[in-house]
């Protein structure tokens, strides 16, 4: 029987979630050691590593001439080096001092994963029993936060997220493990952490049920500050490779927790899973372990075949990284030992403050030079919005001496894009050269001479530097000795001379021209005067000439005037006479009016007496109490027809009358006119609320819905009181109600109200109550709803008929979340719906 696991190796790429995971398990009990890393502002919560480890990882990386950035792989036969072997004796004696065999602990450090052909056999010696996490994340998203972190480009990151998780699962082989994602664990870390239990066949030292309050406070979705997705960016879209990747690792993922599940129980799970599921994971990322323990056949044999062959590529890539490193170790060392103490060459590079003073020592980067060798600097900007609102500054020289300066680029770091860039004399002449420099002219670029210690040149803001990771890259070339100094004087000292030879041929070709100029003036001025002469008598004619003719133009133009004069008097003749014409037939037209309403009149009291009568009201009550008795609907009849008829010709005339004077009234204090009308609406809906009709019919209708076992519907009725009780809040709350949502509630309001009059419970109410007056003789008294549809007509014409459409149709819009809780029969139908001003 196999021994329980007793200590935990979290493998995982930089960015990936590993911290969070072990954050976790220092919840539940698992012990990370006693030296912690302190947090800081990159990572949200602790870091959970140990110290003394993570220091032992970084002297085996240096002694090994590598950084933990470097994509191929480590040395061929690390592990027999004596860096290893003195690493291994460190490892071991951190364990032995810090981690007890009878409690479960647990190592997080990133490297882990290429750190692991160490680990392993050291574990095994000690006798202990890993069990190995892996922490999967989104490719992309770990791309992209390590350009914001880092400044890492996306290809570089992706291929450092590809190194580092072949070899994790290259040590997976053999040994118990299980497979999250950090996007499980930040979705429900309770389940991602039972579910590591019960792979890895461990408990916790602390219940998992007892540890969920602090569970789910210590992880949040909200430390998730990247998410894949569709990309539109062109250079994140030509990277769909490893997405593709990611989810095939992900689908065989599910695949060995479907088996793990079928076979709980069985010993033969696991090695079943290394045996079948793992070789093709492996093989995806094309590790030397991809085909161990399986047939020999051609596929297979193709499939050793790339793996070596994409190793080897590896292997090589990490001997040019470590080349290049090298070289700049060599560069560094070389440029210290070619300076002596104290004066070493350097520019250095300043970042504004926000507050205190622009620039000072504190937030700048100093970069040592190489005399008279051309070279590049590269420093990542901190803060560029503060670049883009303060500048810049740069001292290119800290000594006396000679630079040169071909390019200033600011570039985005993650995608390699130029942002900006300083390159022609022109463009360096926008910056500042302040303290002790001034540039020479006649050279490309920028050459300064720097006759002090604090040469400065200073750029103003860039307003168009858009807000991502930059780093700024210089080209320059620095030189202190005197022979380049002297160079420059000589020349200087030549172009002198020149200037002074052509300065003296200047002033004798002057003194020439000045004595012929004498002669000829002295010749010119006796046949100046006759041609004076001359030319002012042929100066008068000109002028007499050009006098008659403008008199000859005036009385022309004078002749024409009075002929329009006489036109205009012609046509004003024309319009009195129309303007007599016109008012005898208004004055005609009155008389027709008032005979037309003399005789509306006669018919209106007519019609009034004939439905007023005794007869008409007694049969029509008959007639409809059997209408009503045999549950038939209301039809408009001829006196219906008549008195909408009679109702629009009374409209027509008084809207002539008022229609100026509402306008001047609703212009003049719309607040207040507002504030009176909805307080009548309100008054209007509790009035129908307490009417008979409405509880009358309210009551009949919910009796057959209680007998239909239906449940109680929304009613237009309570959206209207909602929307008084919204309107009341604000009032009294102070807050301001624009003209916009004034429209919005009366136009919900009358929707609400047209839908209360044609509803079954208004209807069947009215019907009955109007049947029961009939039958008593009453008359028909006027009602709240005649009121408020007065009251929408008054609102709609006095201030809103600009919001009508070609077809005389205000269109009812979707409003927003707080005024659709009630939704009409034709919303819900998904049918346009309108509503039509009064004729």
């Amino acid at each position: 029987m196999e021994n329980k696991i007793n200590c935990l190796i979290i493998l995982g790429m930089y960015r990936s979630g590993t911290s969070t995971l072990t954050g976790c398990f220092n919840l539940l009990g698992v012990n990370p050691g006693k030296n912690f890393i302190p947090p800081d502002q990159s990572n949200e919560n602790r870091y959970f590593g140990n110290n003394d480890l993570v220091l032992i990882h970084d002297i085996l990386l240096r002694d090994l001439g590598c950084k933990w950035d470097m994509v191929g792989n480590l040395p061929r036969d690390w592990q027999e080096s004596e860096a290893a072997n003195r690493a291994r004796q460190s490892i071991k004696s951190i364990l032995e001092r810090n981690f007890s065999s009878n409690k479960i602990w647990v190592v997080n450090d990133p490297r882990m994963c290429r750190f692991m052909p160490l680990w392993l056999p050291l574990l095994e010696e000690m006798r202990a029993n890993p069990g190995l996490i892996l922490n999967l994340r989104h490719p992309l998203e770990t791309a992209q936060s390590l350009a914001q972190k880092d400044g890492f480009d996306l290809q570089k990151s992706f291929l450092l997220w590809l190194s580092h998780y072949r070899e994790a699962f290259s040590a997976c082989w053999n040994n118990s493990n299980v497979v999250i994602t950090y996007d499980q664990l930040l979705a429900d870390p309770v389940s991602t952490l039972k579910f590591i239990s019960e792979s890895l066949n461990i408990d916790y030292p602390r219940p998992l049920q007892n540890t969920y309050p602090e569970i789910l406070d210590f992880v949040r979705p909200e430390m998730k500050h990247q998410h894949s997705g569709q990309s539109q960016n062109k250079e994140e879209s030509g990277f769909a490779h490893f997405i593709h990747l990611y989810n095939q690792i992900l689908q065989l993922c599910v695949e060995r927790t479907t088996l793990l599940t079928a076979e709980a129980g069985k010993e033969t799970g696991v090695s079943r899973y290394n045996k079948e599921l793992l070789p093709s994971v492996l093989q995806h990322l094309s590790s030397e372990n991809s085909v161990s323990g399986i047939q020999d056949s051609k596929r297979e044999k193709a499939v050793l075949a790339s793996g070596r062959l994409f190793n080897d590529i590896l292997s090589l890539v990490g001997d040019h990284e470590r080349a290049q490193h090298s070289l700049h170790l060599e560069k560094e060392h070389r440029l210290i030992n070619s300076t002596k103490l104290g004066t070493a060459l350097f520019a250095q590079v300043y970042f504004p403050q926000e507050h205190g003073a622009l620039f000072t020592e504190e937030k700048s980067k100093k970069i040592l030079l190489a005399p008279v060798e051309w070279q590049k600097i590269t420093v990542m900007m901190p803060d560029p919005i503060l670049v883009k609102n303060k500048g810049l500054c740069l001292k290119p020289l800290n000594t006396r001496g000679i630079v040169h300066i071909s390019s200033i680029r600011l570039v985005n770091s993650a995608t390699e894009e130029v942002v900006f860039k300083i390159e022609k004399p022109e463009e360096f002449e926008k910056c500042q050269i302040r303290e002790h420099a001034f540039p020479l002219p006649g050279q490309e670029g920028l050459t300064l001479f720097v006759f002090n210690h604090d040469p400065q040149i200073i750029h103003p803001p860039i307003l168009d530097l858009p807000d991502c990771p930059l780093e700024i890259r210089i080209w320059i070339k620095a030189q202190t000795d005197q022979k380049e100094i002297k160079n420059l004087w000589i020349q200087e000292q030549e172009y002198r001379k020149e200037l002074e030879t052509k300065l003296a041929e200047s002033e004798e070709q002057l003194s020439a021209s000045r004595s012929q100029m004498d002669a000829e003036q002295e010749s010119s001025a006796s046949r100046s005067q006759m041609d004076a002469e001359q030319e002012s008598r042929k100066g008068l004619e000109l002028l007499k000439a050009e006098l008659e003719t403008k008199l000859a133009e005036s009385e022309e133009q004078l002749s024409a005037s009075r002929l329009q004069t006489q036109k205009e008097q012609d046509r004003i003749n024309q319009l009195n006479l129309e303007n007599s014409r016109l008012s005898t037939r208004n004055y005609l037209y009155a008389e027709k009016n008032k005979q037309l309403k003399r005789w509306m009149d006669q018919l209106h009291n007519d019609f009034n007496a004939l439905v007023g009568s005794k007869r008409w009201r007694t049969g029509n009550a008959l007639i409809r109490f059997m209408e009503v008795m045999l549950l038939k609907g209301k039809k408009p009849g001829a006196a219906h027809h008549m008195q909408q008829v009679f109702a629009s010709y009374n409209s027509m005339q008084k809207n002539e009358r008022t229609k100026s004077s509402f306008h001047q009234s609703w212009n003049l204090n719309k607040k207040v006119s507002f504030d009176r009308l909805m307080q009548q609406l309100e008054n209007d809906v509790s009035a129908m609320c307490d009417s008979t009709r409405w509880k009358t019919g309210n009551t009949v209708i919910r009796i057959f819905e209680i007998m239909l076992l239906r449940g109680k519907p929304r009613l237009a009725m309570n959206h209207m009181q909602k929307i008084f009780s919204e309107y009341q809040i604000k009032k009294d709350q102070g807050q301001s109600i624009t003209l916009g949502l004034m429209q919005k509630w009366m136009r919900q309001l009358e929707v609400d109200f047209q839908n209360t009059l044609v509803s079954r419970r208004w209807r069947v109410g009215k019907s009955l109550v109007r049947g029961l007056e009939m039958l008593l003789l009453r008359k028909k008294k006027p009602m709240a709803p005649d009121h408020m549809q007065t009251l929408f007509d008054q609102f709609r014409q006095g201030q809103y008929t600009h919001h009508f459409n070609d077809s005389n149709e205000l269109t009812v819009q979707n409003y927003p979340s707080q005024f659709n809780t009630y939704v009409s029969p034709e919303q819900a139908a998904g049918k346009p719906y309108t509503l039509r001003p009064p004729v």
